[in-house]
């Protein structure tokens, strides 16, 4: 111990981040939030904010500092403090939406788009996000694309679908698992081309996420487009990796008793057998 002519703003232990060791670090709301403003390194930054977001989130010191960490130098500052929006009260939730919004559209990492636009949709719901997802949806990164289909499905089913019917050849599984799931819950019989195309091409646990939207479309069809649609999970079924042979298991058994009550039910059960 050294003696001190007043309270250090800040102790920090292991400041280079050298020791391999289990720290506990006991510090206040202003510490951290001068650890996060002053310290130097990228840890010093991180630490900071997950402090003051779990054990300070109320506090208005600590939400200033979430809302400044959107614009850190470091990117993964910038997604931790993304994650961390939630915790904050309306007013400063309120404050950080044009630094979001400009996230989703500029931040040179598309990691941090594609959080940004996931942040639009869980937080900012209420907002007119339509001029940022119809850039979004131009992004060269397909997560990005991705993110923004997924939010532009729930607030513009027309948009959505041309967006996916333009993309419906992209090399990319998850914005083809994107597509899929547009068209599980919109497309019409035109869209069933797509899902015949796309099985051929899944592979992997991509494949989960494709048969599911597929059994989701077809349980809207009629029974002709299912059993033909039930025939193509049966051709797929042998060349299929264990976990997608049990996904086309459960997918025929549910879209079979999804017909319980419909025209063509028993033909449609006995072919699903």
């Amino acid at each position: 111990s050294f003696a001190s002519a007043g309270k250090p703003n800040l102790v920090n232990i292991d400041a280079e981040k050298m020791l391999l060791c289990t720290k506990e670090d006991v510090k206040g709301l202003d510490e951290w939030a001068f650890q996060f403003r002053n310290a130097g390194l990228y840890l010093d930054r991180y630490e900071a904010i997950e402090a003051l977001a779990d054990k300070f989130k109320e506090e208005e010191t600590a939400q200033k500092v979430i809302i400044d960490a959107l614009k850190d130098k470091f990117w993964n500052i910038r997604l931790l403090a993304l994650g961390k929006i939630k915790t904050l009260n309306t007013p400063n939730k309120d404050a950080a939406y044009a630094t979001v919004a400009e996230m989703a559209q500029n931040d040179e990492r598309s990691a941090v788009r594609a959080k940004a636009i996931g942040v639009l949709n869980t937080d900012y719901s209420g907002k007119d996000n339509s001029a940022v997802l119809k850039k979004a949806m131009a992004d060269r990164s397909y997560s990005v694309e991705a993110a923004a289909m997924k939010l532009i499905a729930k607030t513009n089913v027309p948009e959505a679908m041309t967006f996916a019917k333009a993309s419906e050849g992209t090399r990319s599984p998850m914005l083809r698992n994107v597509v899929a799931e547009v068209y599980a819950n919109n497309g019409t019989l035109a869209e069933n081309q797509f899902y015949i195309m796309a099985l051929a091409k899944s592979s992997g646990f991509s494949g989960i996420s494709l048969v599911n939207n597929y059994k989701t479309y077809l349980m809207r069809m009629d029974a002709t487009t299912v059993k033909a649609g039930i025939d193509i999970l049966k051709k797929m079924y042998p060349d299929a990796q264990s976990f997608v042979k049990t996904t086309i298991k459960n997918a025929i058994n549910s879209i079979a008793n999804s017909y319980a009550d419909q025209v063509g039910a028993e033909e449609v059960k006995a072919y699903a057998s």
